[in-house]
């Protein structure tokens, strides 16, 4: 993979307002391919690599030491989305290449945990395939297509079942959490 490839991600977030005292999570951030540069860029401790798999994160350890930024102490949590509380509100969520791969039940699951982690200014930024083709897979992995309008309805559950959750806004390639 070429560095342009690795830079995408803190370029793309840096262009949406990202600085280095903002903390992040990352959620599917797999052995951290795109999030070392973010580490790199945040300041110590604002990372947060959610990976539901405990070996991708052990990977993922392991590519932090390589990277010689071990003293940035990234928070990699090995968790079930649907349980996490971070106790604290984020201006940024980060979603790279994960919900395209999120059967139903996870992707509320995950835009339960955004609307209760997002900043009344935040935003939750993440790539979706947006159709209706059929569903395929992916090394194991399935790969959805859904409608826009079903992550509106996916969101309106979530803001329904826990009146803490806050509605998000949608944009292409952006949702961005409503104003009240």
């Amino acid at each position: 993979m070429c560095s342009s490839d690795l830079d995408f991600q803190i370029k793309f977030l840096k262009d949406m307002g990202l600085i280095p005292g903002d903390y992040l999570p990352d959620i599917g951030c797999g052995t951290l391919v795109g999030g070392i540069p973010i580490i790199h860029y945040l300041e110590k401790r604002h990372y947060y690599g959610i990976e539901k798999r405990p070996d991708v994160l052990e990977e993922a350890r392991k590519e932090l030491l390589a990277s010689k930024l071990t003293h940035k102490t990234p928070v990699l949590l090995s968790e079930d989305i649907a349980s996490l509380n971070l106790e604290r509100e984020f201006n940024f969520v980060w979603a790279s290449s994960v919900l395209i791969h999120f059967k139903d039940e996870i992707l509320e699951d995950c835009f339960a945990f955004v609307s209760s982690h997002l900043s009344k200014q935040g935003k939750f930024y993440a790539n979706v395939n947006i159709g209706n083709k059929k569903d395929d897979s992916w090394k194991g992995f399935p790969v959805v297509w859904r409608t826009l309008d079903f992550y509106k309805k996916i969101d309106r559950k979530s803001t329904r079942l826990n009146s803490s959750h806050k509605p998000i806004s949608y944009a292409v390639f952006c949702l961005k959490k409503k104003n009240h």
